[in-house]
């Protein structure tokens, strides 16, 4: 059905052989949706929305951390943090570093000899 409205749209504006290109590629993917399954999701465990995920913070654990950071923020205005720095590790938290052990995280740009 989507064939005869795509090639009566697409005569307008599109020469013949683009018109057959596109034919085909509604063809190709008519067969694809065909192919997908019905039933997606129904191997997925059940999630209890209610239930704290694995990382994420409970409302008053979240509180708790804007408060510090407020507090954080008016004790230290310059945002110097004491000289740490902050990266990511390969797991994929952060953490805060100093200067003494950025480089393990931030090798930085290679000397190439001249």
């Amino acid at each position: 059905m989507a064939v005869p409205v795509a090639a009566a749209v697409a005569g307008v504006d599109m020469p013949a052989d683009h018109i057959e290109r596109t034919k085909h590629e509604i063809e190709l993917m008519k067969t694809l949706v065909d192919k997908l399954p019905e039933h997606v999701g129904e191997h997925e465990p059940d999630v209890d929305p209610n239930e704290p995920r694995k990382y994420q913070l409970s409302p008053a654990e979240g509180q708790a951390l804007r408060s510090f950071r407020t507090l954080l923020f008016r004790i230290d205005p310059a945002h110097a943090f004491g000289g740490l720095r902050r990266v990511q590790a390969p797991a994929g938290e952060l953490l805060w570093v100093c200067a003494h052990h950025y480089p393990e995280y931030d090798p930085g740009l290679p000397n190439i000899p001249t």
